[in-house]
């Protein structure tokens, strides 16, 4: 049977407690779960998969607006099957009905090309690795994001990265999502993982889509790379995350954010008007879209 609106507030508060936890001391990410103020508007990058969902449940019952950012690019399978997707944000849709839920379908497929597979080659001999494909898919759906929030007066940007079962992502380890964090701030945008340190098992998870009445298979988009490209997957969370490798992705992270914004900037807004100038040279004023 299903929950009512009530009933299910106080069900996943009892797993998912939000904390507004997420800060910068010096250069030290101190945590990652942070619940953006109430009835904010954020932007969540959303593949359909269970994760991304859980952390859009998470802002709705904040009351927030959220706008579902599915990115796609051509190592996608993304046009048999976007409509999956597009099933996932009704399924969020029917359960909120009185929420702001907008959807949008962005391509970064120049971005993801242009860091991940024209310089590859070069890039595992760079940086002594052959798991990069994944990362420069992250970092080009992010850098299309903050692109999104940008123009849009957007502060806040949300994914569904965590921790549960081991962090078994390296680029959901915390000195990874560190680099994005700091790209984000650079353009105000404050990035948050709302259900981070909230998850636990797949089994949490699962029971929590079953309450709310959401299919709990993973609808989110299927990369042709998968089987092919070296996954960043651990085995079964049993492999510790090495150190040295995950310095070497988020100096990966800092290269092709920077390559990104020279080959495609980024504007700062400015009362709605785009300007050249970094935003900590801006006079600062009420109104001003990028803090």
């Amino acid at each position: 049977m299903l929950l009512t609106l009530a009933q299910r507030k106080i069900y996943i508060n009892l797993y998912l407690n939000p904390k507004w936890a997420l800060s910068m001391v010096g250069e030290k990410l101190k945590c990652i779960d942070l619940m953006p103020p109430r009835c904010a508007r954020v932007a969540v990058l959303f593949s359909g998969g269970k994760d991304s969902t859980l952390a859009a449940i998470r802002l709705l019952e904040n009351d927030c607006e959220i706008h579902l950012l599915t990115m796609v690019h051509d190592a996608m399978k993304w046009e048999s099957q976007i409509e999956h997707v597009q099933a996932r944000v009704e399924e969020l849709r029917k359960n909120f009905p009185e929420s702001n839920i907008t959807w949008k379908r962005i391509n970064c497929t120049y971005y993801f090309k242009k860091i991940g597979v024209e310089c590859l080659e070069e890039d595992v001999k760079k940086y002594n690795m052959m798991i990069l494909i994944c990362m420069a898919c992250k970092v080009a759906m992010h850098y299309s994001a903050i692109h999104y929030c940008v123009r849009n007066g957007i502060r806040y940007l949300a994914d569904g990265s965590n921790n549960g079962e081991g962090c078994r992502w390296m680029e959901w380890s915390e000195e990874v999502l560190r680099e994005f964090c700091s790209f984000s701030k650079k353009y105000g945008i404050m990035y948050c993982c709302p259900v981070y340190n909230s998850i636990g098992s797949k089994k949490n998870v699962k029971d929590i889509l079953t309450r709310y009445g959401i299919y709990t298979k993973s609808l989110e988009l299927e990369c042709i790379m998968h089987g092919i490209a070296p996954s960043l997957e651990q085995k079964a969370g049993k492999e510790p995350l090495a150190s040295e490798e995950i310095k070497h992705i988020a100096r990966y992270v800092r290269d092709k954010f920077k390559l990104l914004e020279e080959l495609d900037p980024i504007p700062y807004y400015y009362l709605g008007k785009a300007i050249e100038r970094p935003h900590d040279e801006i006079k600062r004023k009420p109104g001003i879209l990028v803090e």
